[in-house]
């Protein structure tokens, strides 16, 4: 077995797998620090012409900052399922948005907003990992000889540790190097802006491991469901263009389904203060989404081993 899982490590690492999928989760993750700086910069500049607006005309801003900002919810909604709202009091509104703004950019949620991303982009990534997985050694013609030396028990084992060790590891380094990317970032692109106290947030207090724990929990299921889909189908070019489908496009549908599953625990585990957040859910109590969950990931996993069990190797 030890030998099997050198031969996987050995290959994962020449055909430069791992590589490629800490890239993508690394690109994901200055991407997401990025757009949450650049919505910083928004708002500070609608801020401060508001702010040379009141001067101009000799309005008292700390009257306005100290009230509420009176949200109104108008009951019409925009082509995307969002609701117009009417704002009696912009400045305090765009003044409350620019807090919890900077403080999503600090590194005391960067990590939160990665993970929260991470709903959608690491089922993307790692269910695209999962179908390469199953369906190299078929591409490659090292199936026969692999079975051969290993058996078909061992070597769909041994590509499963290799394959979830993978995701684990990309998930964890990639998170991490969020506390690396997020001064940066903030350092280039908000030095200019005036400070303002980024306040207190009703922030989940779920421990941060736990969090992570969720994502590579989520990563490791969607790649064994792309593991699944690639041995059933035979090729990635299905699988992979149905999981986005499913990931970007479909909403849950219904308790049992995987995504409203994986919302109800997210809401549960996650703050969603920033730009991402999950909907449509439907209600179900906590220890039934995980009982969910647990059940696909282990339908997928003894569902792609008795379909290596049963394909030939002789291909």
């Amino acid at each position: 077995m030890k030998n099997c899982i050198r031969q996987e490590l050995k290959y994962v690492w020449k055909s430069k797998f791992l590589l490629l999928f800490l890239v993508l989760t690394v690109i994901t993750s200055i991407f997401v620090i990025w757009n949450n700086c650049r919505n910083v910069s928004e708002t500070n500049s609608s801020y401060v012409r508001l702010i040379n607006y009141y001067k101009n005309n000799n309005l008292d801003i700390d009257e306005d900052l100290s009230k509420s900002a009176d949200v109104i919810e108008t009951g019409e909604f925009d082509e995307n399922g969002d609701e117009y709202v009417q704002i009696k009091n912009p400045l305090k509104h765009y003044y409350s948005t620019l807090q919890r703004q900077i403080y999503v950019v600090s590194n005391k949620y960067v990590v939160d907003q990665f993970l929260e991303y991470g709903i959608m982009v690491f089922s993307i990534i790692f269910g695209i990992m999962g179908t390469l997985f199953s369906t190299y050694d078929i591409k490659n013609k090292t199936i026969k000889y692999k079975v051969s030396r290993c058996g078909k028990t061992k070597l769909f084992l041994t590509k499963q540790i290799v394959m979830l060790g993978t995701v684990a590891f990309c998930v964890v380094l990639s998170t991490l190097l969020n506390y690396i990317w997020a001064p940066l970032i903030r350092n280039s692109m908000l030095s200019g802006i005036e400070k303002i106290d980024a306040g207190t947030f009703d922030d989940n207090t779920t421990n941060i491991l736990v969090k992570i724990l969720f994502g590579i929990i989520i990563a490791c299921v969607f790649a064994e469901a792309g593991y699944f889909f690639g041995r059933l189908f035979g090729g990635n070019i299905i699988p992979v263009v149905a999981l986005m489908l499913y990931v970007l496009l479909l909403s849950p549908m219904g308790k049992a389904d995987l995504k409203n599953c994986i919302y109800v625990l997210a809401m549960k585990i996650y703050s969603f203060l920033g730009s991402y957040a999950v909907n449509d859910t439907v209600r179900m109590a906590g220890w039934q989404a995980l009982l969910g969950l647990s059940v696909y990931g282990v339908l997928f996993f003894f569902g792609s081993f008795i379909i290596d069990k049963r394909k030939s190797a002789y291909v």
